[in-house]
């Protein structure tokens, strides 16, 4: 007997019971709709946590100070040879300069950005490897109004284009090109810094004041993983060494983590008690039905087919309306509170339906319905045909 020809059937199933359809109905409407928004934060959280955050090139980096002399050369070459260790290069020190045309008044320090980095350039253009006296700012610093001495905000594109002028401690000036302006959202940089190429960093090395014994060289590691078998592996044969202190604390993140798994676990429970419970009690209370089905010849997967379609049928609807309501609230709600709390930082997110997503959470309810459906359709298998007649 074709699948088709049992459709009357389920929809007069259907017809007959509207108020068990109606509640099952909104029950998987609104699991698959809580899981679905669930998931869509979960899944941009995490990619930010461990991409973004843990595998950004900062926090793959760790400073090894070598002992100035004839064996430094000796000793980078052994750091390179550590297992885990991408590259190794002498790191320039910061300059501290303040600005000598007084057009801020503010004191900054030349910088790099570091191997592997790729800046956000909000106006202008990035410094190109190599190139001398240009560097980039960042798009914005705070500074006291000269008139009212309150606090503001000056804008930094205003400089892209000319020659800014700064002096140090020791009165050595510097001339640079301003060809850019950069995100100060990541937390790597600061609204502090100028950066250059590190090869102009590098050459104006010679007027800062050191008087250590040894020279900062930056190890770069392939994962964060490693971080702590490779600094130990250094303290070998550096002097000391150290990781960079990135600003940002993951904890209320991981936090956040954590309560919706449980959620989502939460959910998923749900799911899978409710829907198990409903199907038995409705295919219970339905003997009287089944047992007309099999004196009229129907077989076991006619019956299964007979209840999965119910439920398929409701599970296609509740999909469908669930992923509209997901997305009226993700559009209208959670994305403008998420842009509220969290900001255009490095952990900015927005919630997003994508297919596979839909695709998935779709396919785990059609598995535990299916499952369902066939534990309930053997039941009434075992249960002789007389005992099924005798029930009201």
């Amino acid at each position: 007997m074709r699948a088709l020809r049992l459709m009357p059937l389920v929809k007069s199933s259907v017809k007959n019971s509207r108020a068990r359809t109606a509640v099952f109905f909104i029950f998987i409407l609104f699991c698959i709709t809580c899981i679905l928004l669930t998931t869509s934060i979960i899944l941009p959280m995490g990619y930010n946590m461990e991409f973004k955050v843990n595998q950004h090139p900062y926090n793959l980096e760790l400073t090894a100070e070598l002992s100035k002399g004839d064996t430094v050369e000796r000793n980078v070459e052994e750091l390179k040879k550590i297992p885990h260790v991408v590259d190794v290069y002498k790191a320039p020190q910061t300059i501290r300069v303040f600005d000598a045309d007084g057009k801020m008044n503010l004191s900054f320090f030349l910088s790099y950005f570091h191997n592997g980095y790729i800046p956000e350039i909000t106006y202008g253009r990035n410094v190109n490897e190599g190139e001398k006296n240009t560097a980039v700012m960042p798009e914005f610093v705070k500074m006291n109004d000269p008139e009212t001495q309150l606090s503001i905000e000056f804008d930094c594109k205003t400089l892209v284009g000319q020659v800014l002028k700064l002096s140090d401690e020791n009165q050595n000036t510097y001339e640079l090109n301003i060809v850019g302006t950069f995100n100060v959202t990541d937390p790597a940089l600061d609204t502090e810094e100028i950066i250059l190429d590190v090869e102009q960093l590098n050459a104006y090395q010679t007027n800062v004041n050191n008087d250590r014994n040894t020279e900062p060289y930056c190890v770069i590691i392939d994962n964060y993983r490693n971080m702590n078998s490779v600094q130990s592996a250094c303290d070998n044969i550096a002097e000391y060494s150290y990781t960079n202190s990135f600003k940002i604390d993951l904890n209320n993140f991981n936090m956040s983590m954590i309560v919706l798994l449980i959620v989502l676990t939460v959910f998923l429970a749900m799911v899978v008690i409710g829907t198990s419970v409903f199907v038995s009690n409705c295919v219970s209370s339905r003997t009287r039905e089944l047992a007309l089905y099999r004196s009229l010849g129907y077989r076991y997967s006619h019956i299964f087919i007979i209840i999965f379609t119910e439920y398929l049928l409701m599970l296609i609807a509740a999909t469908i309306a669930s992923v509209l309501i997901s997305f009226a609230a993700a559009t209208i709600f959670i994305n403008p509170y998420l842009d509220k709390t969290i900001g255009g930082g490095i952990m900015s997110m927005q919630v997003q339906l994508d297919f596979l997503s839909i695709a998935l959470v779709f396919c785990a309810f059609l598995l535990i319905i299916t499952i369902i459906c066939v534990n309930a359709t053997r039941r009434t298998e075992r249960i002789p045909l007389a005992v099924l007649l005798r029930e009201r």
